[in-house]
């Protein structure tokens, strides 16, 4: 092989883990979601209405509870003599854990005046989320874009 070949050879090579950083994640969630990876995704958002039922239904002018203290309630409590797939649920999720499900990181802060929560995927590399707070609204989210360009679009847009 001549140096020349040697030389791009090398610089082929040196410039594979660079290609291979710039190509999009290959997001477990989406077109191409396996039957497995739908079921997770399911019963996360499943989790995530679990919660905000729960927390609903503390008892009126209370505070929020902390994750730990959720899991400990008596409303956990009474969930987990149900049958059913809602019963089944509750008994899964691990309260008061990093994890409430396999491979889900919950983030959770509760105020007085408030909580809010999202569970992530920590196995996609899109990273889906599930987040929710004491409006009862749950929305699905995915990492900020950092690397493209700001846009800014107005309030009253229709666009």
């Amino acid at each position: 092989m001549s140096r020349i070949g040697l030389l791009l050879a090398l610089v082929g090579l040196s410039m594979a883990p660079a290609l291979a950083q710039t190509r999009a994640p290959r997001c477990l969630h989406g077109g191409n979601e396996t039957e497995v990876q739908a079921q997770r995704r399911v019963q996360a958002l499943d989790a995530a209405d679990l919660i905000n039922r729960l927390i609903d239904r503390r008892p009126r002018n209370s505070v929020y509870p902390t994750w730990e203290a959720l899991g400990k309630s008596e409303m956990v409590a009474s969930y987990r003599g149900m049958a059913g797939p809602r019963g089944d649920l509750v008994r899964k999720i691990e309260w008061g854990a990093e994890q409430p499900l396999p491979g889900w990181q919950i983030h959770y802060v509760a105020a007085q005046e408030g909580y809010a929560f999202s569970l992530t995927d920590l196995r996609d590399p899109c990273s889906l989320t599930f987040a929710s707070n004491d409006t009862g609204m749950l929305i699905q989210g995915r990492p900020a874009d950092r690397r493209g360009p700001v846009r800014v679009i107005p309030l009253d847009s229709t666009h």
